[in-house]
């Protein structure tokens, strides 16, 4: 059986440190493009498993580990990076700052957006279910708004709304 060559902790906070130490002092000291001090990390990194006797099939396999976690928010947000750029380019967002700030003055833009805001945070702070949070409200309300109902719409059954 082979034996499993995993750095410790401390290695691996020092190996963190070092990386991006040289991207910071590569990037802000020496004026560098982040390629090149990207390029420079990678360099290190590859000395620390040449030194650590790491095969190729080990490195690879960590990377995927580790990358496969975090490839759908990256998909994510380039969709919604592109949809954004796709708006900006059709004029559908400057359009809609026109007709807003023609339709709200900007003495009142301010608190028009708390307002929206709160709403909409209020609306939808139930995350993992199709209730929301003013169903809870009302559900408690039908059911006699009574001190052990407004101490259960705090910590509501239904949709977990806390």
């Amino acid at each position: 059986m082979k034996k499993e060559n995993k750095p410790s902790l401390i290695e691996a906070s020092i190996m963190l440190v070092i990386i991006i130490a040289t991207i910071a002092i590569g990037v802000i000291a020496l004026k560098i493009a982040p390629a090149i001090a990207i390029l420079s990390a990678i360099g290190i990194v590859m000395i620390y498993t040449a030194v650590k006797r790491l095969s190729f099939e080990t490195i690879h396999e960590r990377i995927v580990s580790g990358i496969t976690p975090g490839i759908v928010p990256i998909f994510i947000f380039i969709l919604v990076g592109s949809l954004i750029a796709v708006w900006i380019q059709a004029g559908i967002i400057p359009t809609l700052m026109v007709v807003g700030f023609k339709i709200i003055s900007v003495k009142w833009f301010v608190p028009s957006v708390f307002v929206v805001c709160a709403l909409v945070g209020s609306a939808v702070k139930c995350i993992h279910c199709n209730v929301n949070h003013w169903d809870c409200i009302l559900w408690n309300w039908n059911n006699d708004w009574t001190q052990s109902s407004l101490s259960s719409w705090c910590n509501c059954i239904r949709c977990g709304f806390r």
